[in-house]
């Protein structure tokens, strides 16, 4: 047991100069006053590292250093000082502008434990307190600067810093007051930090009604190559003549990614259809079109980590006169193309359409449809392609993204319906599929005997490719105790999808080999 006690008005300010004893079983308990009774600032056990500090919060100190019956180590040598507790700076802080400072950041000295000082800002009203960090380094997770929107710890709560926060970030309040309180625990203390803070107009949203054939929508400080602020809730409404739809082609965006966002909305209110949800970077160029003449944008942003905004421009299109409505639906005859809307005329595609496509050849033929081009929005923007003459018919496929340009599809009868269907973003050059009556390539004779010969899939013997949708037999015997050897001459097939079964018998019901 050992008690240390100093002159009144100061503190004892622990300093390891080495530390290493039995973790967990050979312990320094330090208590933060004249007995054990006194409350608990640390248990020490294991390695300390040397230059660790801890503060009393008075004049005397115990402690406590027990061990087991086992295992020994070379104990501790912890310096001791009479220390100026750092108190707490002046609270209010008014003005158009200054600093905020932890206790002994001013002189270089780090703050200490067990410290709860307060801080209120006001700045002239009808305007924003803004928070700029010049230095932050705290004990992560222990030591915190809690920041409130107004004039008091009950306001709402907009930031809870601790450890290292980077110089520049910056924090605003929705009013002309801030209370931001730092609470830290009885060990481990750090610089503290240098915040600055200035009377901001904020960067209040900007006009909400946008008319006529095109313009431009911007985030609050763009124009002027500020960055948008936090806690902002902007809306936008576009409005192009009637007939037309409103075609949005991003110049420039990049928010805080998840936490800032722009919603997009077909319509005249945000009770429309969410067409995007846009937030992080969003690639130049990428483009977005209502469905009618109207379109709402909603930009939220959090109480953190602000960037540049977005530039987005507007213009009314045509689109649904043209290249959004479906072409014919029926074709018919041996042999023909299946076109997106656009691509004859080197158009993409358009958002929200759902055009059908039926395919009819002559009975006793099926359809093979052969891909030109495909390029459509990955996951978003398919083709769905039916066995049959509706699309309750069995599905064959789902195209999206890209399609290798030659890639076969093949139905089982002589009809065909396909259906594309787009969401509200993002289109491409769509397709060009080609269409042909085809005659199955039906399976070989399945009974192969003698001593040796050749197992061919169907149309190989003619440089085709096998078909869709095909299961054929090959039975092969050879002279009693004999066994049968197969070598491949070549094998390629869909991986995956189409396989060769190879069993060791006379049926399906033999052991599979492979």
């Amino acid at each position: 047991m050992c008690y240390i006690t100093v002159p009144a008005g100061y503190t004892i300010l622990l300093t390891v100069n080495s530390f290493i004893t039995e973790a967990n079983y050979d312990k320094l308990y330090i208590y933060d006053g004249s007995s054990i009774a006194s409350l608990l600032l640390a248990t020490w056990s294991g390695r300390v590292d040397a230059g660790r500090k801890l503060e009393s919060s008075g004049n005397s100190l115990t402690a406590v250093f027990v061990t087991d019956a086992s295992s020994n180590l070379a104990g501790f040598s912890i310096g001791y000082s009479q220390s100026n507790r750092t108190v707490c700076l002046p609270p209010n802080y008014s003005g158009p502008d200054g600093i905020l400072l932890s206790p002994g950041f001013s002189t270089n000295q780090n703050y200490h434990s067990n410290m709860n000082c307060m801080y209120q800002v006001t700045v002239p009203a009808n305007y924003m307190v803004l928070l700029t960090v010049n230095s932050f380094a705290t004990e992560y997770n222990y030591d915190k600067l809690y920041i409130y929107d107004g004039s008091s710890t009950v306001s709402p709560l907009l930031a809870e810093w601790s450890g290292t926060i980077a110089a520049g970030r910056q924090l605003e309040t929705n009013g002309n007051t801030l209370t931001a309180q730092f609470v830290t625990d009885h060990s481990t203390v750090n610089a503290g930090f240098s915040i600055s803070y200035s009377q901001s107009n904020g960067t209040a949203c900007l006009s909400p009604n946008y008319s006529g054939p095109d313009g431009t929508l911007l985030s609050p400080g763009f124009s002027t190559n500020q960055n948008y602020r936090d806690n902002i809730n902007c809306m936008y409404q576009v409005t192009v003549p009637a007939n037309y739809s409103i075609l949005l082609t991003v110049n420039s965006f990049i928010t805080e990614f998840i936490y800032d966002k722009l919603f997009i909305y077909d319509g005249a209110s945000t009770s429309a259809p969410l067409l995007a949800e846009w937030s992080g970077r969003v690639d130049a160029g990428k483009k977005l079109q209502s469905s009618g003449n109207t379109l709402t944008a909603k930009f939220v942003t959090d109480a953190s980590s602000n960037q540049a905004g977005f530039s987005i421009s507007y213009s009314q299109s045509n689109a649904s006169l043209s290249t959004s409505v479906c072409l014919p639906s029926n074709y018919s005859g041996p042999d023909g193309v299946l076109l997106s809307p656009g691509f004859s005329t080197n158009q993409n595609y358009h958002n929200n359409i759902n055009c059908m496509y039926q395919v009819t050849v002559p009975a006793n033929y099926t359809i093979l449809i052969t891909v030109n081009s495909f390029i459509t929005e990955s996951d978003y923007d398919k083709l769905y392609i039916y066995d049959g003459s509706s699309a309750a018919s069995t599905l064959l496929a789902e195209w999206s993204g890209t399609i290798a340009a030659t890639r076969q599809l093949e139905s089982t009868g002589n009809t065909l319906t396909a259906k594309f269907v787009t969401d509200g973003s993002t289109n491409y050059a769509g397709f060009s599929l080609n269409y042909s009556q085809s005659i199955r390539t039906v399976c070989l004779p399945p009974n192969y005997s003698g001593p040796d010969g050749v197992l061919l899939s169907p149309g190989f013997s003619t440089n085709q490719h096998y078909r869709n949708n095909m299961i054929c037999m090959y039975r092969v015997s050879v002279p009693a105790n004999y066994t049968i050897q197969l070598t491949i001459n070549s094998f390629v097939t869909e991986y995956d999808y189409d396989r060769l079964y190879i069993y060791d018998g006379l049926s399906i019901a033999s052991t599979l080999l492979a």
